[in-house]
């Protein structure tokens, strides 16, 4: 017999028609029968119609849904202390909340949209977390609710029979699942007992309980005593000030790489204007402004005495709140922000993370995506098509006749770097695309399309865990964490591993890689030697240098040349004064600042908490920290924090000297090792699982083993002949070398074991059997006609006046006055401004007015097709100065390895980051 314990309370019930019974009233102190008789009268058909055994069942089954059940786990709406009694919640005191919380925030009727547009909705989910959690705020206040109960059991809670079931969206209910071969765009359906688990809109996860000021929603702004935390800018101008010390091993490459997996796994929904979609001004300019500020502005403070700010009179810094998120079936519980895209390893940054832009990016032939054919006339490879729709969202335009890049991630184009690797991915899908077509032509669009993006995400996965994570933890903690890449394989998916993406990930420990930013990015020719380089916050949201013919491959040539900065505390002023400056300021944000603001937005416990988590040694006092982090950044702690349990999260974590054999340090180290085992643990589309409908053959696991990012690199640019075996790490002659393109030991993906025997006939793509044509009716023209002549004329260009049509002559560097205007700093500044760089030249040489500028479709130009090496970047024809020849090999000289698979071992495992270094002797490059 089953004991049964219930929140007692008494219904009165009236029935209204045929299947209505509306609650009247509740009593409380009544037995346990009229607690049962009140759960009935939530259901909603008339008591009249129950038979004896199905009203018996429907009291059993209510029970057990609705009550505490002794001896047992505690049921949804039990809400159970092990030091006291237990606790339940009646439906008709939840509804009475959530109307209270409704008229607060003004939800008056429930809001109903397209689950694959709700990235437009943002606000209006916004909206319903704050009514949710308002509501959680009332019955934690009518029923004393201490933190465990409210953070642990309330979201337990099943209200599917409450008024807050039907103002719930669709996307947050149950979804009904399907084994499939392929991934969808949004992630829902990896886990089939989970479907919400790792899916876009999912809530972040949390390794600690946040840490609100009030339990519930308010950010974290106070410290262990109870006082006000320092503000971020202060934590900022003293703990991270630049400091130009170059590593000696890590190329700016792992960045790149590092935020491109970001990008994958994570995008918080950030606060925007609903009519503008542009970031609120949380600062008022002027003390009789009387426009409300938006409900989720957060502010940074700005000290009187900034070292940088002070000099532009400016005291805030505008920020915003993440917007509050919404749990699966709308569970109560405290606030929290959420993914708008899937956490998984999905190459979503190339495909998107819902179906209104997954179609937006096909190209709808031959499962190629969309791209932009700029350079045909030039025999170069395609650019990322243009984004037309919102074009001002995430892109500085010097005006309207200018369009940022699209793809499958809206950060694209936050930095040309980015940008480089997006045109990567592209391209790499559509020549896989194009030969499995032509190794299948029975597969339609459909089947080609999703073949090749499971090979791409495949790809993606294994340079990720294979070259990436050896660099930032070592292997000794991809041991540890069981996220080592070895051979054949991999038995470990866990259905009860949740790899959604956690809060302390997204907003701190894989962040670390903005103390290794530097603050110019450098241009580098194909025979690497430097050409040039530009000014990091210069090329933030200004991707428009990828119009220039060459360009892309000088910029990845760049990337695997330049030396990333050091890990350490220092962030370069570029992004900690300069961010997002806006043309005609003097300043811009502060990403440090930011980061921290961030932290304390989300709840994120403090440094010292994490610390004891990863079973590192405890920080009780400020010696504690000495040997964790240098001396001098305890003693400029101890001066802003009251206690070194208020330490900020991000602070500390970039702060601590790096663990022997990892770039970065414990704590850190931890959490991201935590966050790819779950992101490996959790994911039944992992590459390396067998027995699978989504699992490769053994064969084609193989040949995806031996891809290394160095491949990719080779065959997507335009002309690159030669590069180091690991992208990420500096060359070297013995350690590193660099090796030809046609190398084997850089093999390419045999697709061959990709054939399957079907139907044989030809799709269109061929001319004959065997011989693919160019598929130039995968490109969409409309991109073209975008083009106007006004875009290769913008002075933001600075195309190359020659001196008369006809003459060979070298460019000369293009100036104008947008490129003199640079802040003033007073005299004797710490800072070091000067004059800005003129921009830099041109790699092209002008041969006529129209090759002079070279954004021009005019018919004739063929002499670009004549004289490609004069005319693009790897032309070896660059100038030899005492800067660029100074340092030697491996910065100058090409280091040529032959053919044969025995000149290295093509199974040479990935590097440690405590191999001795590449030629200390060697200055940093200029």
């Amino acid at each position: 017999m089953l004991n049964l314990c219930a929140y007692n309370v008494e219904c009165e019930y009236e029935i209204t028609g045929r299947e209505s019974v509306r609650v009247v009233r509740n009593y409380k102190n009544i037995d346990l029968i009229d607690c049962l008789i009140a759960l009935l009268c939530q259901l909603p058909v008339s008591l009249e119609k129950m038979q004896s055994q199905y009203l018996y069942k429907s009291v059993v089954a209510l029970a057990i849904i609705f009550v505490h059940v002794v001896n047992t786990d505690p049921g949804p709406c039990a809400l159970l202390d092990s030091d006291s009694s237990p606790l339940c919640i009646s439906l008709a005191e939840i509804n009475q909340a959530f109307r209270k919380a409704r008229l607060a925030h003004g939800l008056l009727e429930p809001t109903h949209f397209s689950p694959h547009k709700s990235h437009k909705n943002h606000h209006h989910i916004d909206k319903l977390g704050l009514v949710l959690v308002e509501t959680s705020r009332i019955l934690a206040k009518s029923f004393d609710l201490d933190y465990h109960q409210l953070y642990d059991l309330l979201p337990q809670l099943d209200l599917e029979l409450t008024e807050i079931w039907k103002f719930c969206p669709a996307q947050f209910k149950d979804k009904k699942c399907k084994v499939s071969k392929y991934r969808t765009l949004s992630g829902h359906c990896n886990n089939l007992n989970h479907p919400d688990w790792g899916a876009s809109f999912a809530p972040f996860a949390h390794i600690l309980p946040p840490s609100q000021s009030d339990g519930l929603s308010e950010p974290r702004d106070y410290g262990k005593d109870h006082s006000p935390l320092p503000s971020a800018r202060l934590v900022s101008s003293h703990i991270h000030q630049d400091k130009v010390v170059h590593d000696h091993a890590v190329t700016i490459m792992l960045i790149a790489w590092g935020q491109i997996i970001d990008h994958d796994v994570t995008f918080t929904a950030e606060t925007k204007e609903t009519a503008s979609s542009k970031d609120p001004n949380c600062c008022s300019d002027h003390a009789y402004e009387s426009k409300p500020k938006h409900h989720n502005c957060y502010p940074i403070t700005i000290p009187d005495d900034d070292p940088f700010y002070s000099y532009f009179n400016h005291h805030c810094m505008s920020f915003t709140r993440s917007f509050a998120g919404v749990r699966p079936g709308c569970k109560l519980g405290p606030r929290t922000a959420f993914n708008t895209i899937s956490s998984f390893l999905d190459a979503n940054f190339l495909y998107g993370s819902n179906i209104e832009l997954g179609k937006k990016l096909r190209s709808g032939k031959y499962g190629t995506l969309r791209t932009l054919p700029l350079f045909e006339e030039y025999g170069l490879k395609d650019v990322l098509p243009l984004k037309v729709d919102e074009p001002d969202d995430g892109c500085i335009r010097p005006n309207s006749d200018i369009f940022c890049f699209l793809a499958g991630d809206n950060r694209v184009n936050e930095q040309l770097v980015l940008t480089t690797l997006h045109t990567i991915f592209m391209r790499q899908h559509n020549q896989y695309a194009t030969s499995l077509a032509e190794i299948n032509p029975h597969w339609d669009d459909e089947k080609l399309y999703q073949e090749t993006r499971r090979l791409i995400i495949a790809i993606t996965q294994h340079v990720t865990y294979n070259e990436f994570l050896p660099m930032i933890l070592g292997r000794k903690l991809l041991h540890k964490f069981g996220i080592s890449v070895e051979e054949g394989y991999w038995t470990g998916y866990d259905p009860y591993k949740n790899p959604g993406a956690s809060d302390e990930f997204i907003t701190s420990a894989f962040r670390f890689g903005h103390s290794l930013l530097p603050n110019k990015i450098e241009r580098w020719t194909t025979s690497h030697h430097y050409i040039d380089s530009t000014k990091l916050h210069e090329m933030l949201r200004q991707p428009f240098d990828m119009f220039r013919p060459g360009y892309a491959d000088s910029f990845i040539m760049g990337l695997v040349n330049q030396l990333a900065q050091v890990m350490d505390e220092g962030v370069t002023d570029q992004v900690t004064t300069l961010l997002f400056k806006e043309q005609g300021k003097k300043f811009g944000m502060d990403l440090a600042a930011m980061n921290i603001q961030r932290g304390r937005d989300h709840g994120i416990a403090p440094y010292a908490a994490y610390r004891e988590i990863c079973d590192l040694p405890r920080i009780s006092h400020w010696d504690d920290l000495i040997g964790i982090m240098r001396n001098e950044t305890v003693y400029h702690y101890k001066l802003i924090y009251r206690s070194p349990w208020d330490i900020d999260l991000w602070s500390g974590g970039v702060s601590e000297i790096p663990t022997p054999g990892s770039l970065i340090g414990p704590t850190f180290g931890c959490l991201i090792a935590k966050q790819f085992q779950s992101l490996r643990y959790g994911d039944r589309f992992w590459y390396e699982l067998p027995d699978l409908p989504s699992s490769f053959t053994l064969e084609q696991l193989n040949e995806i083993k031996n891809i290394k990012l160095s491949r990719l690199l080779c065959d997507n640019g335009d002309a690159i002949k030669t590069i180091q075996l690991y992208a990420m790490v500096h060359p070297d002659h013995h350690i590193n070398p660099r090796v030809s393109c046609h190398s084997q030991v850089l093999p390419k993906l045999d697709l061959e074991k990709w054939r399957e025997s079907g139907e044989t006939h030809y799709t269109g793509i061929f001319k004959e059997k065997g011989k693919p044509s160019v598929l130039k009716q995968a490109h969409l023209s409309s991109d073209l006609e975008i083009l106007k002549p006004p875009l290769y004329d913008s002075s933001f260009l600075k195309p190359v006046k020659t001196k008369y049509e006809g003459e060979h002559h070298e460019e000369t560097p293009a100036t104008g006055p947008e490129y003199s205007k640079e802040p003033q700093f007073p005299e004797n500044h710490h800072h070091e401004h000067k004059t800005k760089d003129s921009h830099p030249p041109s790699p092209y040489k002008a041969v006529n007015k129209s090759v002079a500028d070279p954004f021009s479709y005019e018919k004739h130009v063929p002499p670009f097709r004549k004289i490609p090496d004069e005319v693009l970047i790897y032309d070896k024809k660059v100038v030899k100065t005492p800067e660029n020849i100074s340092h030697g090999p491996p910065y100058g000289d090409v280091v040529f390895y032959g053919n044969s698979a025995d000149d290295f071992p093509p199974s040479a495992p990935p590097f440690d980051y405590d191999f001795p270094p590449f030629a200390p002797s060697i200055p940093p490059p200029p």
